[in-house]
């Protein structure tokens, strides 16, 4: 595979994995009782974890469109050239 095809499958694959993530934590209802559960506890920590579920699933979110974005720049560039 030449350089170019290696880049474009590597940014295909992190942009699935990351999306997948993604979805999977803002979908799956395991998860989502969880964060509740952490939010309804009376716990010191509950906002610390909840912030951090949250910022975890921006970062997630932002990552894919990114990667998306990067890959589609390559394939621009590419077909130009």
């Amino acid at each position: 595979m030449n350089k170019f095809g290696k880049k474009i499958s590597t940014l295909l694959i992190i942009s699935i994995i990351s999306w997948s993530v993604y979805f999977f934590l803002n979908d799956f209802e395991k998860v989502n009782s969880a964060i509740f559960q952490i939010q309804e506890s009376n716990s010191a920590y509950a906002f610390g974890y909840y912030i951090l579920f949250n910022i975890l699933k921006w970062i997630l979110f932002v990552f894919g469109i990114g990667s998306l974005i990067m890959l589609f720049n390559i394939i621009i560039k590419k077909n130009t050239n």
